[in-house]
């Protein structure tokens, strides 16, 4: 199901999947002076069964996935019962043409941990063509060979501005929803992570400032941009 993106404005869906509710809230933004406010045309689709893994040997969700004009980020968090992170491919290729495929650059980058959970992000050099499928093949750790993978975004159509555009999809999934993802203030600059336990609340705190760069920063800075949680 593709999800249409207006320019400047948020929209929240629900998606049920096999019975699972799923919240998508979707942002669109195009750095350029002028703007038309009219719905534009489904770009980027989430394929919302592919956002999380669940089984004997750990926990894998998907929190928040933006595009950047230089690259794509997957913010994800998980807790596998062998110590360590898991290794992560990220593949694309034409959904007319699965077999044929091309691994795209990628970064790891570890933010912390909020109780028994790990949150990071994985930088991905993006790409841009009409049909494309981005797979993430997942290792877990103590494991030889990739265990899971996931297929969650796919592009439905070409890009109008792919040198300028932003994209985000925020993702509450029942899997790992102790940990929830909170909408980011000031135009995108700042956001944050709860994670919610009988003994209280704990925060990860981020900023965007560069494209490309993604900083933990402190609540009290946190609260110095956005001025409240």
């Amino acid at each position: 199901m593709a999800k249409k993106l207006l320019l400047g404005f948020s929209a929240i869906c629900l998606l049920v999947v096999g019975g699972i509710g799923i919240a998508t809230n979707v942002f669109y933004h195009e750095n350029v002076r002028t703007c038309s406010c009219a719905p534009g045309p489904a770009v980027w689709n989430i394929r919302s069964d592919q956002l999380s893994f669940k089984s004997a040997d750990g926990l894998f969700a998907l929190k928040w996935v933006t595009i950047t004009p230089q690259e794509f980020h997957f913010f994800y968090t998980f807790q596998f019962r062998e110590p360590g992170n898991p290794r992560i491919v990220v593949k694309s290729y034409a959904a007319s043409r699965p077999q044929s495929t091309s691994n795209l650059a990628i970064t790891v980058q570890p933010l912390g941990q909020l109780g028994p959970y790990t949150i990071s992000v994985l930088h991905v050099k993006r790409s841009s063509y009409a049909g494309q499928v981005l797979s993430l093949q997942i290792t877990s750790p103590g494991e030889s060979r990739f265990t899971w993978s996931l297929m969650p975004l796919e592009q439905v159509s070409q890009e109008t501005h792919e040198n300028t555009a932003y994209y985000g999809f925020f993702l509450d999934t029942t899997t790992l929803n102790e940990v929830s993802w909170h909408n980011p203030a000031m135009d995108r600059q700042v956001s944050y992570l709860e994670y919610k336990a009988k003994i209280g609340q704990a925060y990860l705190f981020l900023k965007i400032g560069d494209p490309s760069v993604v900083t933990v920063i402190t609540r009290s800075e946190y609260l110095s941009i956005a001025g409240t949680l």
